[in-house]
């Protein structure tokens, strides 16, 4: 899997960048345009591209200011910084106890869906290393076309809907918001591309008060199986940053644990997460 470890001398080089953007409503140049950085941006760029995911080593703790001066170089900063650790009561699957589901970001949004997710770990799991998971696009469709070419063709064409009350958990007293579209698509480039959040899926029949159709729950069993068998598996240490194509992977997260105090305090795995679009601002 693509791993860049950062010298000590490049990670000092990014924590001082980091730093100029901090506090300040001055206008600073591009984290990637100041000295020594060009390199290491244009390097994850790069890896982005070929293997649509990347997990970075070495990068300092993000701040909100160093969020968006680190995402702004690689699209529009989307303008969220989530943050989120484990709880025993959890309202939304983020902070669940219990391993996620494969989905990509913000997938009921068709209008600004990020391009890049990023997913740093600013405090470890207390019991053991927590895996997140990643499946590629186009490894998956590569393996239905002889595997099970008639599940890829409903894919491909098979409108799921999807329900939520604005597009994240920031938004979750917006509006109602109801998508219908197929979980496989092709991009204006003929990139295969994906739109998938189980939780959304299951969200809408229940607010809708209707029953999945089987043919519909069966579709999504089969390609979920398909996409476990070649997840691979990262394991982020504290400070370490995942970097994912969120139009042409799926990720998910293991099973995490909380260490618990007699004052009902916890010791849980956080992580921080942003997003970036497309420059040209479509997904």
């Amino acid at each position: 899997m693509p791993t860049l470890i950062l010298s000590s001398e490049l990670r000092a080089l990014i924590k001082k960048g980091l730093e100029v953007h901090e506090g300040t409503n001055v206008t600073h140049p591009p984290l990637n345009d100041q000295p020594g950085l060009f390199n290491f941006f244009d390097a994850v760029k790069k890896i982005l591209h070929q293997e649509k995911y990347v997990h970075i080593r070495g990068i300092p703790v993000l701040s909100n200011e160093g969020w968006r001066a680190f995402t702004s170089c690689f699209g529009l900063f989307y303008g969220v910084v989530e943050r989120t650790d484990i709880k025993i009561d959890c309202h939304y699957s983020a902070c669940s106890i219990n391993p996620l589901t494969l989905h990509n970001d913000e997938a009921i949004d068709e209008v600004r869906q990020p391009k890049y997710g990023f997913i740093q770990v600013t405090n470890e799991d207390p019991l053991h290393p927590v895996a997140n998971g990643i499946v590629v696009v186009r490894e998956l469709v590569q393996q239905l076309r002889y595997e099970a070419p008639e599940l890829l063709k409903m894919l491909l064409s098979h409108p799921v809907p999807m329900f939520s009350h604005g597009v994240n958990y920031e938004e979750k007293d917006g509006e109602s918001i109801i998508i219908n579209s197929p979980i496989l698509y092709k991009s204006s480039s003929g990139e295969y591309q994906i739109r998938f959040d189980h939780d959304r899926i299951r969200r809408y029949y229940q607010e809708m008060k209707k029953k999945q159709p089987f043919e519909e729950g069966k579709m999504i069993y089969d390609f979920l199986q398909a996409a476990q068998k070649i997840k691979q598996k990262i394991t982020l240490s504290y400070s370490d940053l995942l970097v994912h194509d969120n139009l042409c992977t799926l990720h998910d997260r293991d099973a995490c644990n909380i260490e618990l105090y007699s004052d009902g305090t916890r010791n849980t795995r956080h992580i921080s997460v942003s997003f970036a679009r497309a420059q040209d601002g479509n997904p």
